[in-house]
């Protein structure tokens, strides 16, 4: 999301904060089965900072994915608060990515001082992202051997181990194996 021109000169100029807010578009991966559903909603303040500029603000979205147990479809509803500060970068750190000054992620202004929020939206948007997707949080998930929706119901699969080489452990938990002499 570039800002325009016209609005970074008035808050650097008059030291203002001014709210921003539009939608914001993120054609990259987001890893997994994950992916967006529409444009982001982006709402915020620019400031003025030393050396360039800040952000803080929220992002807002739907993420649409698939349940890591049972694969039904997820969408569900993502709020993602950004603050991060763009500034110039002295030349020696201009190919790296965000350096954090304190706890605020820092991202280098482009060379002829366009501001692009993108990078910052995108790190805020893939640390938000849940570490495991879940149509409830109690999912049975699929049977291990049938592959049947287990919240529907028992699938009637026996309980007997599939590897045959594992039946003489079955055997001696049950109490049917040898007795020891």
């Amino acid at each position: 999301m570039q800002v325009d021109r016209g609005l970074l000169l008035k808050v650097r100029e008059r030291n203002l904060t001014v709210p921003l807010t539009g939608q914001w578009r993120d054609e990259t991966d987001l890893g997994g089965d994950l992916r967006l559903e529409g444009a982001v909603d982006v709402d915020g303040l620019l400031s003025r900072e030393e050396g360039g500029y800040r952000f803080r603000g929220s992002l807002t979205t739907r993420v649409v994915g698939a349940c890591d147990r049972c694969m039904t479809p997820v969408n569900m509803e993502l709020h993602v608060p950004v603050e991060a500060t763009f500034t110039t970068a002295p030349e020696t750190d201009a190919s790296e990515e965000a350096e954090p000054v304190g706890e605020v992620p820092n991202y280098p202004l482009e060379k002829d001082g366009e501001l692009d929020l993108s990078p910052a939206f995108h790190e805020s948007l893939i640390f938000a992202l849940p570490m495991k997707v879940l149509c409830q949080e109690d999912c049975l998930g699929l049977c291990p051997r049938c592959g049947a929706l287990l919240a529907q119901g028992p699938c009637g699969c026996s309980d007997e181990p599939v590897d045959p080489r594992l039946s003489p452990l079955q055997a001696l938990l049950s109490g049917k194996g040898r007795s020891e002499t």
